[in-house]
């Protein structure tokens, strides 16, 4: 059985990410280019919504793959870039404190920022048990 690819919506969906890029990247002092744009992030999360779903649906329904090899999956895709960001943000922070003589955060602002951007990540490997209610169920926060 081969994966039905939604070509548009992933178009649309990396369109939406851009238009969030360009609305970012005024914190660099770059012109704004999307001063809507965080409205994307509804717009990506709903189509990414559909597309999920589509995807992993009726492997979930059937068994074929369980909840807590789904969210491996997924969080082997979403970590890396989301830890990259973290150090790219972090960094970037850092180095304008550093640059700046009259910098909008201070250090504790952005450390604290960090830690917990950072600890945002490392929630999903806190695995309880509800098999004694659901057998086929692992909830991870």
């Amino acid at each position: 059985m081969t994966e039905e690819r939604f070509e548009v919506l992933d178009a649309l969906r990396g369109f939406a990410a851009i238009g969030v890029l360009f609305f970012h990247i005024s914190i660099v002092g770059a012109p704004q280019l999307a001063p809507h744009g965080y409205l994307a992030v509804d717009f990506f999360f709903m189509l990414s919504g559909f597309v999920l779903s589509h995807s992993y649906a009726m492997r979930l329904q059937s068994r074929r793959l369980t909840v807590a090899k789904f969210l491996q999956i997924r969080m082997k895709r979403l970590l890396p870039l989301s830890l990259l960001g973290l150090l790219l943000g972090t960094g970037y922070f850092l180095l304008r404190l550093v640059l700046q003589k009259h910098s909008q955060y201070a250090l504790s602002d952005i450390l604290g920022g960090t830690a917990f951007n950072a600890a945002l990540g490392k929630s999903g490997s806190h695995r309880h048990d509800i098999s004694h209610q659901h057998p086929n169920v692992v909830v991870v926060i």
